[in-house]
């Protein structure tokens, strides 16, 4: 049986952090630091900047004129999402390396497009915090689904929305992946918003920032429903609710989601 520490350890062997991933890190720990620096850093990686670029530009963002320079794109995503959304990136295009991982990362980009969606009506944090959070909340599923030959075993037979793959993770790991993605982002530094909110991502929602996420996943599970099926089922939800979101709202959300959901998928 493997420890969370075990487990933290086994996943540093992978380099989930590229070298640019880790100069970013080194951005957020001045406190003098600003977009001019995060704009050194991105653009000596010509993937990760136009990466950024493309997030800046798309429909999925719902900017009107194009953002050609990188700083402008920063400029306008905000400093600390903007920092937040570049690790978040290089981290999710590392898992691409990984053929076994691809399935699972397709699903943590649906639930970030889900996320920045649902934030535009719920408000209460930056679009691009929320598509962070919803991109790595499932970084301790993905780790174990690289580090653990058996793994896959328990996602066929638990869904990830549900309570009992804790269970099973812990029989099986000694710790579940919303402990171990805790765990990996606390050791790498990223905000301790972020790291508690992979933490908790599993226990009953108790600020905007949770239901938001909380909703993003119920959205996300339904995406190959037809969308009346989705608006019924998603107007049930008492997290729904909670959030404010009404049925005028997902009439509009829902359709939004399933176009934008394919495009972002093209930009990690």
């Amino acid at each position: 049986m493997s420890t969370t520490l075990e487990l933290v350890e086994r996943a540093s062997s992978l380099r989930l952090l590229p070298d640019v991933a880790l100069k970013v890190q080194e951005v957020s720990r001045r406190q003098s630091a600003g977009v001019a620096d995060l704009k050194r850093v991105i653009e000596a990686d010509p993937v990760l900047a136009a990466r950024m670029l493309k997030m800046a530009n798309s429909a999925f963002y719902g900017r009107r004129g194009r953002i050609s320079e990188l700083g402008h794109a920063l400029t306008m995503l905000g400093f600390m999402p903007a920092l937040n959304l570049a690790l978040a990136l290089a981290i999710a295009s590392r898992f691409h390396d990984f053929e076994n991982a691809k399935p699972l990362t397709r699903q943590s980009i649906q639930v970030a497009s889900a996320a920045r969606l649902v934030t535009r009506y719920v408000g209460g944090q930056a679009e691009a915090d929320a598509f962070t959070l919803g991109l790595l909340h499932h970084l301790g599923v993905l780790v174990l689904n690289v580090l653990e030959q058996d793994y896959h075993e328990l996602t066929e037979r638990h869904h990830t929305l549900d309570a009992a793959l804790l269970e099973a993770e812990q029989e099986r790991f000694g710790t579940d992946h919303a402990q171990l993605g805790y765990a990996i982002l606390d050791q790498w530094g990223l905000p301790q918003w972020l790291a508690e909110s992979v933490r908790d991502h599993h226990t009953p929602p108790t600020d905007i920032r949770a239901s938001t996420l909380r909703v993003a996943e119920e959205l996300a599970a339904r995406f190959d429903l037809d969308t009346d099926v989705v608006i019924e089922q998603l107007s049930e939800l008492p997290v729904t609710v909670e959030c404010g979101l009404r049925e005028s709202h997902l009439r509009r959300l829902v359709p939004e989601f399933k176009q934008r959901a394919l495009m972002v998928e093209n930009l990690i």
